[in-house]
Parts: C-alpha cells; structure tokens; sequence
C-alpha cells in the first residue's frame, strides 16, 4: 500500500489556546506550572507545541515522514482534543503501511487559531501555525475526522455517509500521485479508494469566490 503524509508543514510552533489545550491533554504545563504531569505514553515526548518544545518558534519542521513515527507508541487523545477544542475546521486523514502495521495520519486545521494539529495513530505529534482562510469561506463542518474508518469499503464508506451527495469520479487523476486510486467527492469532501479500501480522506474550505482553501 502507497500512501503518502501530507508535506504541508510550516514553522512547529504552538499557538496560544491550541498549545494550552493539548497541554490540558497531555497533562503538561504550556507556558507555566502544572499539577501532577503523566507519562502514560513515550509519544507524548515527541510533541512540539511551541515553547513547550523549546527553541525559536521559527524554525521550520520537516514534513512528516516515516522516519518521525517508526517507533513510535500512541495513545488515542483525539476524543480529549475534541473535548477541548471542538472539531477542526477542516482535515485530512491518510494511512500507511509501517513495520507491519497500518498507521493512522492526520492534520486538523483550526484556522481562526492559525493552528494545525498532526497525529499519529491520534497521538499528537506536533502543532504547526498554518494561514487563515478568507472571510465569508464555508468550512465542511458537516464532518468529523472520528466517522472514518481507514481500509473501509466504498459501500462501508457510503453507508456512513448516508446523505451525503457524493460522485464517483473513477480513476484519479495523475496530479492526485496516487496510482491505481478512485476518487469520490462531493460537499467539500474528498475521498480515495485503493483496492476497495479508504485510503485518503480530505475536507476542505470553500471561499466565497468557490477557490478551494486546502487544510
């Protein structure tokens, strides 16, 4: 299976409440003193939220890679993220084949915080500063990156989605680097299928001029 992390990865640095709340979760002081912290889980050590992580909160953060997850032990905090934040405003949600074991990606874009959260497996991995969107821009806040299961069916996908006009577009096109991939789309919703199996998942804004705003 070929799948690909998104390299849309600016500067790893926190940004105010969003560095507080994955504080909150992780159970570790941003930007002062805290209670009792825990260390259920070594992926935690891994995060970068800003001056959490120290150094210059300019610096520029690699793309994610397979290199920055093998090895790397998760705790599923996605459920505490959305108790703290809400849901993102948009996501994207990928999968990939390491060591054996498929592995979960995704971003979670908050642009009124110009923040973006990536986890593995929904651990977090770090919080980047991404751009806002324009003013007037319609956010796909019909969906939840918790309603898709990676390596589900079309008719699995579909029936989760019951409602949703989506149009089958066949195969991808070649800029979607994909090989082999069918894609689905509809309402501010990309979806793509390998083999029969979700593969990729993308929710974008929409700007008022119809320009689409990726994550």
């Amino acid at each position: 299976m070929g799948v690909w992390v998104s390299g849309r990865v600016p500067a790893r640095r926190g940004v105010g409440v969003i560095a507080l709340a994955i504080g909150a979760v992780l159970g570790v002081a941003c930007g002062g003193s805290s209670g009792d912290s825990t260390d259920d889980s070594t992926g935690s050590d891994d995060v970068a939220t800003g001056d959490a992580a120290g150094g210059d909160a300019s610096s520029q953060a690699d793309p994610i890679g397979v290199e920055d997850v093998a090895g790397f032990e998760s705790i599923d905090r996605r459920g505490e993220l959305l108790a703290e934040l809400g849901g993102p405003d948009a996501f994207v949600i990928t999968v990939d084949e390491i060591g054996g074991e498929v592995v979960r990606f995704e971003s979670w874009s908050y642009y009124e915080a110009n923040s973006q959260i990536d986890l593995v497996d929904g651990e977090i991995l770090w919080d980047v500063e991404i751009d806002d969107v324009p003013d007037g821009m319609l956010l796909p806040l019909a969906f939840s990156p918790m309603e898709f299961t990676m390596l589900s069916s079309v008719d699995e996908v579909l029936g989760v989605l019951e409602g949703v006009e989506l149009e089958s577009l066949g195969a991808a096109a070649a800029e979607f680097e994909i090989e082999g991939a069918e894609l689905w789309v509809g309402e501010q919703l990309v979806l793509a299928f390998v083999d029969d199996a979700l593969i990729y998942v993308e929710t974008y804004a929409l700007a008022a001029d119809d320009q689409v705003v990726v994550p």
